[in-house]
């Protein structure tokens, strides 16, 4: 009888739960986020006497645990009591004030007409669906940056700061990788929410190995990814602004090699083959959370290559940013340049030098910048 196609080749998987290396799994424990978490269960804790919850805007670089240690705190309220609910909503899937108005009365249990609804009568539904609760909700926004460079964030989020209906209190949380995004905000709309406001630093070595640790011991049978896997692993990470889920993203590639070539523990080759399918990731990242003057530079640079610097400066300034100092422009120039996503060539300008630009990444990652 021919082997199914299914039969895996190794008798000794190599994953126990490889569910656990997933971004959207939340651990029972997350290692060096207590303080973190103690603040943000302070924020909710009014609800749990028929009160208020506070609001959160939370910032810091990708991968630093934002959204899962929001997603553990939530959980453990929702374990504990019935008086609140959340909705996690990530922006780059929904990043008009429509769309979101309407996801948040579907979580409530009301259905959008097919019709469709404009804002403000989307509004109403909203207000008239929240009389009818039992519990109050706590709507997260995941990936806020998109919002606010839409121009969407300020009314959307006037829209829920002005919600009161007794008992059925709302409470609204912000996760960016930008904190001056909570600059863009309308100074009457953050004296209304007053948010609890949360950095969350960058992980260092030693910590990412504690996480790896962590994930690896639920994720892998007994020795199938070693102490050298995780230091490697641990190592790139940190490379890349201390980015966890770009270290276990690689844990789960390499893991998944590993079993495609009926091996029961994974190999420090096997590693370093994940850490290349992992550069267009750690490569999106980059381009999609840079701030929103440094995207149209990059696109200024994109569309004029081997412009020289002072003309593209005045390109720059012309097109979208009036207010533009020199001194500015040479900070985002040596932020792109930084980031590794321009290349700069000393040109000849009358009896001196100066620098053009050229992109430094596959143009297919182009449509991130729009």
């Amino acid at each position: 009888m021919p082997r199914n196609i299914f039969e895996k080749k190794n008798e000794k998987p190599i994953f126990n739960d490889e569910s656990v290396l997933y971004p959207e799994f939340v651990p029972e424990r997350l290692p060096h986020r207590d303080n973190e978490i103690d603040l943000l269960a302070g924020a909710f804790q009014p609800v749990l006497k028929g009160m208020k919850p506070g609001n959160a805007f939370i910032f810091g670089s990708p991968g630093t645990g934002k959204t899962v240690t929001v997603r553990f705190v939530l959980k453990e309220l929702e374990n504990y009591s019935d008086r609140a609910k959340g909705l996690v909503i990530n922006c780059w899937q929904l990043n008009s004030r429509t769309a979101i108005l309407s996801e948040i009365i579907n979580f409530l249990g009301r259905a959008v007409p097919r019709r469709g609804l404009g804002a403000d009568e989307l509004y109403s539904y909203l207000k008239s669906t929240l009389k009818g609760i039992s519990f109050s909700p706590i709507i997260i926004l995941d990936e806020a940056d998109k919002l606010f460079e839409k121009g969407e964030a300020s009314q959307l989020i006037y829209d829920l700061a002005r919600l009161e209906v007794p008992k059925n209190f709302l409470s609204l949380v912000m996760i960016a990788n930008n904190e001056s995004l909570a600059l863009k905000l309308d100074p009457r709309i953050d004296s209304s929410l007053m948010p609890l406001k949360l950095e969350f630093k960058q992980y260092n070595p030693s910590q990412l190995k504690d996480i790896l640790k962590e994930r690896c011991k639920f994720a892998f049978t007994e020795n199938a990814a070693d102490s050298e896997i995780i230091n490697l692993a641990s190592a790139f990470a940190a490379k890349n602004n201390g980015d966890a889920r770009i270290a276990i993203q690689s844990l789960l590639n390499a893991g998944r090699l590993a079993e495609k070539q009926g091996k029961n523990k994974i190999t420090v080759d096997l590693l370093k083959q994940s850490f290349v399918l992992s550069q267009d990731n750690i490569l999106k990242k980059k381009i999609m959370y840079l701030k929103p003057e440094l995207k149209k530079l990059l696109l200024l640079v994109s569309d004029n290559p081997d412009l020289k610097s002072m003309e593209l400066f005045a390109l720059f300034k012309s097109k979208h940013e009036n207010k533009c100092s020199p001194r500015n422009y040479r900070y985002y120039l040596k932020e792109l340049l930084e980031k590794e996503l321009v290349n700069s060539n000393k040109v000849k300008h009358g009896n001196g030098l100066t620098r053009s630009f050229k992109i430094n990444f596959p143009e297919k990652f182009l449509e991130l910048l729009e």
